[in-house]
């Protein structure tokens, strides 16, 4: 009977408190995977340390259950407190709980310390929320409540949009070549034209589109290098903006930080400008303790840092850091 007991207590915590990951893939949501924790919020995914402090008393790992209650699929006793000391950071809110989803890409949310505690530095992620793209939302229609399943296949959703190719190379038909190849891959009606000024950094101005379809745009394209632009002057009426250099040409170091003289990691990311350091630490963190690769990045260089992470492949953790300019450190054990 007892036995019994609890079987009904863990499926009806477990119904209260977990919601289908696969319904809600485009929904801002917080999700446990083997004991690390992630948030996707506005179609980015954002790593959050066990450790960390949501408020000055209670630690994200405190939200959730562990031991016993764990194995009875009991995640957490109070949704409702968490979502509400989340939602104090992320202006759009999060909705739901989920579990054991896989993240791919995920960006560390900044930390700052106060005593022994890390706390969330609220000033460095409004500022990096700001910059970053944005999912589309998912919208609902008022008179039946139900909800509008956005579509996140590039290959579909990208039909019909309006594309401002703008070459900066000086390459005789470089921006065309670059419109037909877009074109065929995923229907976009699209200009192409010269730019008003030579560049060799390839640039985006991300207005419509969200991140999983400018990836692949960028992936389509061929290119290694995408900084965001902000300038609302520019093609103010085209849905996404490219403004194309030459990689050839980019001065933009990737500095892989690591523990020998040469990187396993450098041989993943050939065609880039690669400067290995030989380092036992990066910003006091030991080398040798570290299991992922890291990725740090400013926040303008997120596409580039995609790119890299794909090159790379398995575990990789995105980090962004206003601090960095001109360059993307990559620490790397091996």
């Amino acid at each position: 009977m007892k036995k019994f007991l609890l079987v009904m207590i863990s499926l009806l915590f477990f119904v209260s408190c977990f919601e289908n990951a696969e319904k809600l893939k485009s929904e801002n949501r917080i999700f446990r995977t083997n004991d690390k924790y992630y948030v996707y919020y506005d179609g980015n995914t954002f790593e959050l340390p066990k450790d960390l402090y949501l408020t000055k008393t209670k630690k994200v790992e405190q939200y959730f259950t562990s031991g016993m209650l764990k194995q009875l699929n009991i995640g957490t006793l109070s949704k409702a407190e968490l979502l509400n000391d989340l939602n104090k950071y992320f202006p759009s809110g999060i909705k739901y709980i989920t579990e054991n989803e896989t993240s791919v890409g995920s960006v560390l949310i900044p930390v700052t310390s106060v005593g022994s505690e890390k706390h969330v530095d609220s000033i460095k992620f409004e500022k990096m929320l700001a910059n970053m793209p944005k999912a589309q939302e998912v919208k609902k229609d008022d008179e039946i409540q139900e909800e509008t399943v956005v579509n996140t296949n590039p290959a579909e959703t990208l039909k019909g949009k309006k594309f401002e190719i703008l070459n900066a190379n000086g390459i005789d038909g470089f921006a065309k070549n670059i419109g037909e190849k877009l074109k065929a891959k995923f229907g976009i009606e699209y200009n192409a034209e010269n730019y008003t000024k030579p560049e060799t950094m390839n640039y985006v101005i991300v207005r419509k589109l969200n991140d999983t379809e400018i990836e692949a745009i960028l992936a389509e394209a061929g290119l290694k290098y995408a900084k965001i632009l902000e300038d609302k002057t520019v093609k103010p009426d085209a849905d996404f903006v490219l403004i194309t250099g030459n990689d050839s040409q980019i001065n933009f170091p990737v500095e892989i930080v690591t523990l020998g003289e040469k990187s396993v990691t450098a041989d993943k990311i050939k065609g880039y400008n690669v400067k290995n350091i030989k380092s036992s630490e990066y910003k006091g963190e030991k080398l040798d303790k570290i299991i992922d690769v890291k990725i740090v990045y400013n926040p303008s260089d997120v596409y580039t840092a995609k790119l890299l992470a794909k090159q790379i492949g398995g575990g990789v953790k995105l980090i962004a850091d206003n601090e960095i300019n001109g360059k993307i450190i990559i620490v790397s054990k091996n």
